[in-house]
C-alpha cells in the first residue's frame, strides 16, 4: 500500500518547524544514488559530515529547518565539499533526517477519528475514492505522472474503500484477489493507501488496513500482500505485518513486500 509554501515577508526569522521539508529525502536518496553508483561513498562522506555539524550545533527542528532552507550556505558555512552527484537539498535533508531521529518527539494535536470505512461503487463517492489517491500519489508525492488509475481499477473483483471524517473524504485503499502464477492460492492484494494530510494524526490510516485485512479475510483470503513504501514499514508492523522482501521496485519507487496472514470471516 503505497502508502505520507512559504511566504518571504521582511526579517521573518527562522523558517518555521511546521513544515519539515527534510523528510522523505532519505527514500529519495536511493533512486539517485542508483543512477551514480561510484557517487556512494562521497554521498556517504558528505552525509557523515553535515550529521556531525548539526550535532555540534546542538541543531533542533529550527535550526534543520534553517539548514534545508539553504543547503548550498550550509555547506559553505561548516566548510563540507559537497558531493560531486547529488544535490546539496537531497544531502542537507538526509542528514537532518538522521538528526532528527536523535530528538524527543514531538506533541501530537490527534486530528478527529474516522467516521468509518466503507466499499464504494459508482458515483460520487467512488469519484472522491479517486480525488484522495489523486492529491496524495500525483499532486503531493509524484509518484505517478497525471494519474494512477489502471486496469485493477475496471476489475470487477477490485473493491474500492472510502473513510471519511465528519462526513467528508480522509482517506481510501483499494484491495483486490490474486491469481498470478505465483500467487497462493487465498492471496489477497491492498494497495492505494492514501490520507489527506490533514487527518494523518486521526489513525485513519490504521482503521483503512484494518478494514482492508477484515474484508479480504471474510471474503476468503488467506493472506494479503504489500507493497509498502520504507518510511511506513514501521506502521505495518505496529498492525501486525511482516516483511517478506526489502528494496523491492514497485511503480518505480523503492518498497517493502509485506503481508499478514488472514482470518476467515473476520
Amino acid at each position: 500500500m503505497e502508502l505520507v509554501a512559504e511566504t518571504q515577508e521582511p526579517d521573518p526569522g527562522p523558517p518555521p518547524v511546521r513544515s519539515p521539508r527534510w523528510r522523505g529525502s532519505a527514500e529519495s536518496l536511493f533512486p539517485a544514488l542508483m543512477c551514480d553508483p561510484d557517487g556512494y561513498t562521497d554521498a556517504v562522506r558528505v552525509i557523515g559530515e553535515l550529521t556531525a555539524a548539526l550535532r555540534s550545533s546542538a541543531a533542533g527542528r529550527t535550526g534543520l529547518a534553517l539548514a534545508v532552507a539553504d543547503p548550498v550556505d550550509f555547506l559553505a558555512s561548516h566548510r563540507i565539499k559537497g558531493s560531486r552527484s547529488v544535490p546539496a537539498a537531497l544531502l542537507v535533508g538526509v542528514a537532518c533526517e538522521i538528526r532528527e531521529r536523535e530528538l524527543p518527539p514531538e506533541p501530537v494535536e490527534r486530528t478527529p477519528a474516522p467516521d468509518g470505512c466503507r466499499i464504494v461503487h459508482e458515483g460520487p463517492e467512488r469519484a472522491a475514492h479517486h480525488a484522495v489517491r489523486g492529491q496524495v500519489f500525483v499532486q503531493e508525492q509524484g509518484v505517478f505522472d497525471g494519474a494512477d488509475v489502471d486496469a485493477r481499477d475496471t476489475a470487477p473483483a477490485t473493491l474500492h474503500v472510502l473513510a471519511t471524517v465528519g462526513g467528508e473524504p480522509a482517506g481510501c485503499v483499494r484491495l483486490y484477489p490474486l491469481h498470478g502464477p505465483e500467487d497462493r492460492t487465498g492471496d489477497w492484494q491492498g494497495d492505494r493507501l492514501a490520507v489527506l494530510a490533514e487527518h494523518r494524526t486521526g489513525h485513519v490510516g490504521a482503521e483503512l488496513v484494518r478494514f482492508a485485512v477484515a474484508t479480504a479475510g471474510a471474503r476468503g483470503g488467506s493472506r494479503m500482500i504489500a507493497y509498502v513504501q520504507p518510511v511506513n514499514e514501521r506502521f505495518f508492523r505496529r498492525l501486525g505485518w511482516s516483511v517478506v522482501q526489502e528494496s523491492v521496485s514497485y511503480v518505480g519507487h523503492p518498497h517493502v513486500l509485506m503481508d499478514i496472514p488472514l482470518t476467515a470471516g473476520a
